[in-house]
């Protein structure tokens, strides 16, 4: 699905883009064979070609920044001072143009959806779309920090772990972000978006030193909307057994010896 953004009777200045040596700073996907997609039989080509064969790109972030300096955007050269381009945008600016949902719960992008991540230890973009991050602001900048993971479970319930909500007596301030990929860069193929909480459920039984049921659900304060980002995942039902099996456990896990957490989502297999 292609999205047109309409700007100036349907042009607008290269001005808006950042200038770079020979170019100017675009997303990768608009920079095809050396040139910044500009015409409607490129943004054709450019469709088909996230329909088969994602970008492949690196999480080294040093690899794709050149002049830019910015994740995943690239310097493409064009010719001319003062040029104009149809401007096009795959992000959806409302819940109306958002592309369609996987078709069914558990259902995600293993192979990349756009982009294609060379580090096996990274998650591809859209590859678990029910993965949730939970955020709070803080005091002194007003900025809002992740602190935890959840899944996306219904529209508008997410799981979580009851000791990340340890110190929350109510839901003010906590924020749950859906669709998100890079939790530090907004430069991705779709907007995520952000929940209010309405409601904070920890398990009656939960043992906050041993960890027993260390379970909470988050009652979003309005439905997610379901797109190739954002996909609710599929619960166990009693009668399953994961005995000898492998689970991949993913999130934007903190780094020990940094003490920072990860930028771009996260994958390790365990044993069940």
């Amino acid at each position: 699905m292609l999205f047109f953004l309409r700007v100036a009777d349907k042009k607008m200045q290269f001005k808006l883009f950042q200038k770079c040596p020979g170019g100017y700073c675009v997303d990768i996907h608009l920079c095809v064979n050396n040139s910044i997609v500009t015409d409607g039989e490129s943004i054709i080509e450019f469709g088909e070609r996230f329909g088969g064969e994602p970008i492949e790109v690196s999480v080294n972030k040093a690899e794709n920044e050149d002049e830019c300096e910015m994740f995943l955007k690239r310097c493409c050269p064009h010719e001319g001072s003062n040029p104009r381009i149809n401007s096009t945008s795959n992000n959806p600016q409302n819940e109306d143009d958002l592309p369609e949902p996987p078709p069914s719960c558990g259902r995600g992008h293993p192979n990349g959806y756009m982009y294609r991540v060379k580090d096996e230890s990274v998650a591809q973009y859209g590859e678990f779309p029910w993965m949730a991050g939970l955020f709070r602001r803080n005091s002194k900048t007003n900025e809002l920090e992740y602190f935890c993971g959840g899944s996306l479970i219904h529209k508008q319930v997410v799981l979580t772990a009851a000791h990340c909500l340890k110190n929350f007596t109510s839901p003010n301030g906590l924020t749950v972000r859906l669709g998100d990929w890079d939790i530090v860069n907004v430069n991705e193929p779709h907007k995520h978006n952000d929940f209010a909480v309405r409601k904070i459920i920890k398990h009656e039984e939960w043992h906050t030193r041993k960890y027993h049921n260390d379970l909470a659900l988050l009652i979003l304060d309005k439905p997610a909307t379901l797109a190739k980002n954002v996909n609710l995942l599929c619960l166990p039902t009693v009668d399953d057994s994961f005995d000898g099996e492998r689970c991949v456990a993913i999130g934007w896990g903190k780094d020990v010896k940094r003490g920072t957490y990860a930028e771009v989502l996260k994958k390790v297999e365990l044993p069940v």
